[in-house]
């Protein structure tokens, strides 16, 4: 629709911008080494992809068309999988106490090598039965509504679904284990970061889930524009959102601000008093004399 464009190349902007500079400062100039620091990474490399094919709208078919729907499926889909990878791995880690050494070993491996497995199966699906194209009335090329909703809206719903109740769990034991905390804020704020991490994803995904679900139960489309406009702004933002979870709320970008403010504040005023801090010292012949 037209009148998402505008919302839509906004929302593509901020997450497309936010995951460059958290892709950025993580490889660059942030010195934080969290765990899972790279799967989060790819997550960025994927969100920067998927927010630069929501911003170029293509209208016809074509190479170019049949490019985008493989870029924001598989993009998209694998996101949302390796989310709830990562998802499910802190919570076996915080609430159910797993060793690392079992969870890196069997569980993020099995994890990841499953979302590879369906997010290629879903481009060679594409690709060989299915007919890329404009959708409707949209300005990105889709495919027929059936496929859509079995290649993208159902791995995309079973994804947000394992983050959902992985978020809640770990928000429960956090609530239950609230005096245990009170001592230790890192942890507290750890275990606060990825339970909001996957909990965002599904609030991204939400307005386009309300709507798929009413065209699945009805055969008349919703005609909403402030769903519509609401669904386009916020699909492609997770690369801003992850920013501010990961390096924004932890105060790490804030803290290397300052950082880098005070110490030229403090390089300019050393140099404006340097002179006069200065102890005039005697040459060898003023010393004679």
């Amino acid at each position: 629709m037209k009148t998402e464009l505008i919302p839509a190349t906004i929302g593509s902007l901020l997450g497309f911008f936010g995951a460059i500079i958290m892709i950025t400062f993580s490889f660059f100039i942030s010195r934080q080494n969290f765990y899972l620091k790279n799967y989060v990474n790819f997550l960025s490399i994927l969100d920067c992809f998927a927010a630069f094919f929501f911003m170029v709208p293509v209208t016809s078919k074509g190479t170019l068309c049949t490019f985008q729907i493989c870029v924001l499926a598989f993009s998209v889909s694998m996101s949302v999988l390796f989310s709830a990878t990562i998802t499910v791995y802190i919570l076996l880690e915080v609430v159910f106490q797993i060793k690392k050494t079992i969870l890196n070993k069997v569980v993020m491996p099995a994890g990841i090598t499953l979302t590879f497995l369906i997010c290629f199966t879903i481009l060679i699906t594409i690709l060989k039965f299915t007919e890329p194209g404009p959708s409707g009335n949209t300005n990105w090329c889709w495919t027929y509504e059936s496929w859509w909703n079995l290649l993208f809206y159902i791995i995309l719903w079973l994804g947000l679904f394992i983050c959902l109740i992985s978020s809640l769990m770990l928000i429960s034991f956090l609530f239950k284990k609230r005096k245990l905390f009170q001592t230790d804020w890192n942890y507290k704020r750890y275990i606060i970061r990825w339970a909001i991490f996957p909990l965002v994803l599904f609030l991204i995904f939400l307005p386009a889930t309300i709507k798929r679900m009413h065209n699945i139960i009805n055969s008349d489309e919703i005609e909403n524009k402030a769903l519509d406009i609401f669904q386009a702004i916020i699909t492609p933002t997770q690369g801003f959102f992850d920013l501010i979870i990961f390096y924004i709320y932890p105060n790490d970008i804030r803290k290397m601000v300052f950082q880098n403010i005070k110490k030229k504040f403090s390089k300019k005023k050393d140099e404006s008093f340097g002179d006069e801090l200065l102890i005039p010292t005697l040459s060898d012949d003023e010393m004679v004399n």
